[in-house]
């Protein structure tokens, strides 16, 4: 159970997908929204990348690997994760309309993100079970909302800062995620 534990947290904090294998991050970089509404992205994409997991290691366990038809498994995962930002937006419409109108124009970041693509196949290529693709999908993606809350509130402050017109936006954010990524390596340790 401790070593499970660590793991997790290793996932969540050492292993992080923003920060080590840099996926996620176009939707940090791109969106614009407030803090209050990119957490509300941001849980939307725990929920896609966690059921998609789930979804994609069952297909995988169940059709793909006993039929042999590991040609169109990408395929598959991809129509899985667009189906379910789909329906994440049409969740979010339903639930809070002005919130809704206010970010409309970064829900299509949710299908794109590469995030919720590399956690599944990741999990798809160690050929995980259905429970460990989810909690490893889990760990992974509340890491991405862990760098996606501090990367979005950093990046308000940055928007006010004095900073010189050349490091302005996209520059500004990627300095400031490589600094994160030095910062969260100090989890490793001096062993590693």
């Amino acid at each position: 159970m401790g070593q499970r534990l660590q793991y997790l947290v290793g996932l969540v904090l050492v292993d992080n997908a923003v920060l080590t294998r840099f996926l996620g991050l176009y939707p940090i970089l791109a969106l614009r929204a407030r803090l209050e509404d990119a957490m509300a992205l941001a849980v939307a994409m725990v929920a896609i990348v966690v059921v998609a997991a789930a979804t994609c290691a069952a297909l995988d366990a169940y059709a793909v690997r006993p039929l042999g038809i590991e040609s169109p498994a990408l395929v598959v995962d991809m129509f899985v994760i667009a189906a379910l930002a789909s329906i994440a937006t049409l969740a979010l419409r339903a639930a809070d309309l002005a919130r809704f109108e206010r970010v409309k124009a970064e829900l299509p970041l949710l299908t794109a993100n590469c995030a919720a693509l590399g956690v599944v196949l990741s999990t798809a290529r160690a050929q995980a079970s259905i429970a460990t693709a989810t909690i490893d999908a889990l760990a992974t993606s509340v890491g991405f909302l862990v760098v996606f809350a501090l990367l979005t509130a950093l990046r308000e402050r940055l928007d006010e800062a004095r900073i010189p017109a050349r490091l302005r936006g996209a520059p500004i954010l990627l300095v400031t995620a490589a600094l994160l990524s030095l910062a969260f390596a100090g989890f490793q340790g001096a062993d590693r």
